[in-house]
């Protein structure tokens, strides 16, 4: 998978350098991308998941290209994990979300509630990740779901002010 991303960042970046602008999907449909990839564990469609990714990153660094990612909230599991096998997805739906607040917010973005907000989507994702595979726990991410939301919001708070 991250061969993949990889690859077609290149891809993306190279084709920018070359052939000047790039059409991109709009607002609207970029958003019902980042639902269907929040929404839909990579077992299902590996190709199609990719291909959302892609399209995803590739409006991003066009429209959004000094939006930085911020994964202050998904720091310790991102540091604890790497050979978790849903890793990179769950990367994925993070930065997704992320993007999503910014499109729906734009001017008024706030990065402490998208980082939220977007930990909320990892987790909805991670139970759907476990209703397909019940063995494929994560002790991290397990301890967010343990949480109750005002637990999670302080948690993602003091994180964010570090």
């Amino acid at each position: 998978m991250k061969k993949i991303i990889l690859s077609l960042l290149t891809i993306i970046c190279f084709q920018t350098n070359f052939y000047g602008q790039i059409k991109t999907k709009s607002e609207k449909e970029i958003l019902k991308e980042i639902e269907w990839i929040s929404t839909n564990p990579i077992q299902k469609s590996d190709r199609e998941f990719v291909s959302k990714s892609a399209d995803m990153m590739m409006f991003q660094m066009v429209n959004y290209p000094e939006f930085p990612v911020n994964y202050k909230a998904l720091f310790e599991f991102m540091n604890t994990d790497k050979n978790y096998k849903y890793y990179d997805e769950i990367s994925v739906v993070f930065i997704g979300n992320q993007l999503a607040n910014k499109i729906r917010t734009t001017n008024d973005y706030d990065l402490t509630k998208s980082s939220l907000n977007s930990l909320k989507e990892v987790l909805d994702y991670y139970k759907l990740v476990l209703e397909e595979e019940p063995n494929e726990k994560n002790s991290i991410l397990d301890k967010y779901l343990a949480m109750t939301d005002s637990e999670l919001e302080n948690y993602v708070v003091e994180i964010m002010s570090k």
